[in-house]
């Protein structure tokens, strides 16, 4: 998944008191590794973003708005 809103997503860590290392490790990443995504130098892969739209419990909106925010500017 490619071009995420990372504020939107850091926004959703927050309301969960989650940091990159604590996010992480419920997904079975290294740290570096979530930080590297978060960071536009690695893409998310699709069983990561699922196991992210379950722990946070995101809306359909959510999803869009974080994973697919240029999808969302193109179609509307």
């Amino acid at each position: 998944v490619r071009a995420i809103n990372v504020r939107k997503l850091r926004a959703k860590m927050m309301e969960h008191d989650d940091t990159v290392r604590t996010l992480a490790a419920k997904l079975g990443l290294h740290p570096s590794t979530l930080s590297k995504t978060l960071n536009g130098r690695r893409e998310f892969r699709v069983h990561e973003v699922v196991a992210i739209v379950r722990l946070y419990r995101l809306t359909p909106g959510e999803v869009d708005a974080i994973f697919f925010p240029a999808w969302r500017r193109a179609s509307a």
